[in-house]
């Protein structure tokens, strides 16, 4: 060291030449300095100089100091020396190597994130995404992350050296929109870019590109920063989660979702159009909503327990529209859980079951209902061979009766020839064969009653059968008034004429037989909606419920009188007989003694 000026000796610490004279500059460095420094005194000897040369030395308080040195060599009489300027710029130093550190903790950020970052700035060297675009783009690719490799396939060296990986392996379909977005960035703050790109396996991936633009004092692009993200997995989801929400909403069941707390989020329309209320209405409310208020609370609290468990509840329900009208709904109710396993919703899927259930009534109904059709009809038959067998029973005792009674009548009438006029007994003959001719009678009409004969309805007129009936039974000694009413009336009708004739006659004797001396037996027949109605009123006792329920049972009679009593089983075949043509017998009292008998024969039901 020859010599050094005043500002020198500061930047090493020193306050006098004298400190430093005869030193070596080397004498300041480290062994790996030294040697660079000595190679660069050589240079500056070969080419006579040495610009901004950088170097570092050692104070003697241990501290460094980083110069920046330029050297001259200088040819003198006395020999060659070098004079070189040195500037201090260890804090420019400490700055460059601070920022140096802030990129190299960006780098491994940049290099670590999902994304792949890439800058663009003004320079030479299409290589950036733009410049597919627009050939006269100025910028160029100065960085990318190495992120790019994981999203694309191809490494950050790929996309320095080649711009065509930018479009070329772009979706063709996407190609377009992909390019008129770059185009227009010049007027633009930024671009967001959803497409499909080539993977270097063949493979499309959806990628999410965004930019963003800075421009200079002048309003001129200087820098583009972008970032490139690989949705595929989102992408995916989002279309599964659209074909989902897709089926939920045109699904034909009704479907809402409530919070944990009961709370609805969500309804699909298949519910709004069953319960008639809009979604508005509903969104905020609970299920509470819908009730019909006829549901078990039990059966709430079961749903509620089970479902809070985190487990699924199947029932039915019966809930109520905006309009009040009821309708039933089979329901499944499931939790809806998150990644990390917990509630976080609950989803009920309903079905509308109402004409099924309707259905279901209808058809229990209509099954009671020919249960006990078939019940009427086992009785029907039961009755029907009760009263075959009564019927044959007094055909049979009729005929054993009409016999000898043929024998009887023959031999009196031997006798009575033989009796002259003016015999003391001759009234008598007459009574006696007057009986015999009664008795005769009754064992006749008996027996055709009985028969099995003319089973096939035919056209016969009620009203005349009625006085057949009345002509007969007033022959005999006990005295009452009937009045028909209708006897001037016609009364057509297509029926079993043997079967009507024997109710009428059994119901007729009935009201004679049970009606004092000289009381009034009232009968009307007539035809209304498609049906026989006739009506016998008579006078006489009261009879009490249970002697009414008893009337139609086999031997049992409310006379006690002997004259009057008959064998206790005119009604009991009355009674078989309406049943077999689907009528109604109907017994009322009247309020002051007697009873009222009303006959109803459906008109067709033999066609039936």
């Amino acid at each position: 060291m020859l010599e050094a000026n005043a500002p020198f000796l500061k930047i090493l610490g020193r306050k006098d030449f004298s400190e430093i004279s005869g030193d070596k500059i080397t004498d300041w460095m480290e062994e790996k300095a030294k040697r660079g420094f000595v190679q660069a005194l050589l240079r500056c000897q070969q080419q006579g100089f040495v610009s901004d040369y950088e170097c570092v030395c050692q104070r003697d308080d241990g501290s460094k100091i980083y110069l920046l040195i330029n050297a001259h060599l200088n040819q003198a009489p006395a020999g060659e020396t070098i004079s070189a300027t040195c500037k201090d710029i260890t804090a420019i130093k400490r700055v460059e190597w601070a920022l140096r550190d802030k990129e190299a903790r960006l780098r491994a950020v940049l290099n670590i994130s999902p994304a792949a970052i890439y800058i663009l700035t003004l320079g030479d060297g299409p290589n950036c995404p733009l410049c597919a675009s627009d050939p006269q783009c100025k910028m160029h690719l100065s960085f990318i992350s190495a992120s790019i490799q994981d999203i694309t396939g191809f490494s950050e060296r790929d996309y320095m050296s080649d711009c065509s990986l930018w479009l070329e392996r772009v979706h063709p379909d996407d190609v377009k929109s992909l390019k008129e977005g770059y185009r227009h960035l010049s007027s633009e703050t930024g671009l967001d870019n959803q497409y499909r790109f080539r993977h270097k396996n063949g493979e499309y991936r959806w990628l999410n590109e965004k930019l963003i633009v800075q421009r200079d004092e002048q309003g001129e692009i200087c820098q583009v920063i972008g970032s490139m993200m690989d949705v595929s997995d989102i992408v995916h989801t989002q279309q599964q989660v659209l074909k989902l929400s897709s089926a939920v909403e045109q699904s034909p069941c009704p479907i809402f979702i409530t919070n944990t707390r009961g709370i609805i989020e969500y309804v699909n329309s298949k519910l709004t159009e069953l319960t008639g209320y809009d979604e508005g209405e509903v969104l905020g409310r609970t299920p509470k909503l819908f009730s019909s208020g006829r549901t078990e609370v039990s059966l709430y609290r079961d749903l509620w327990s089970k479902i809070t468990q985190g487990k699924k509840w199947y029932g039915t329900i019966r809930n109520k529209k905006k309009d009040g009208q009821y309708f039933w709904v089979k329901e499944a109710i499931a939790p809806i859980r998150n990644s990390g396993g917990q509630i976080t919703h609950f989803v009920a899927i309903q079905e509308d079951v109402s004409k099924m259930i309707d259905a279901s009534k209808e058809l229990e109904r209509q099954l009671k209902e020919h249960t006990q059709k078939i019940k009427l009809l086992e009785q029907q038959r039961s009755e029907q061979r009760k009263s075959v067998a009564i019927g044959r029973m007094a055909a049979w005792v009729a005929h054993e009766i009409n016999n000898p009674l043929a024998g009887i009548k023959n031999s009196f009438q031997l006798l009575k020839s033989a009796i002259p006029d003016d015999h003391q007994y001759f009234r008598y003959v007459g009574l006696i064969d007057k009986e015999i001719d009664r008795i005769s009678l009754i064992t006749k009409q008996l027996y055709s009653m009985y028969k099995q004969e003319d089973t096939q309805a035919h056209e016969f007129d009620c009203n005349i059968v009625i006085e057949e009936i009345v002509l007969l039974c007033n022959s005999g000694q006990k005295k009452v008034n009937i009045r028909h009413v209708s006897a001037m009336n016609e009364c057509g009708v297509t029926l079993q004429e043997n079967l009507i004739r024997q109710v009428l006659f059994n119901l007729i004797k009935n009201a004679i037989d049970h009606s004092p001396e000289n009381e009034t037996i009232t009968i009307e027949a007539l035809k209304s909606d498609q049906k026989l109605k006739v009506t016998i009123e008579n006078e006489g006792e009261f009879i009490n419920d249970e002697q009414l329920h008893k009337l139609f049972e086999p031997f049992y009679s409310t006379r006690s009188d002997s004259e009057y009593r008959g064998l206790g089983i005119g009604l009991t075949i009355v009674h078989s007989a309406v049943k077999l043509m689907h009528g109604e017998l109907k017994l009322k009292n009247k309020d002051n003694g007697g009873l009222i008998i009303e006959l109803i024969i459906p008109l067709n039901y033999y066609n039936n």
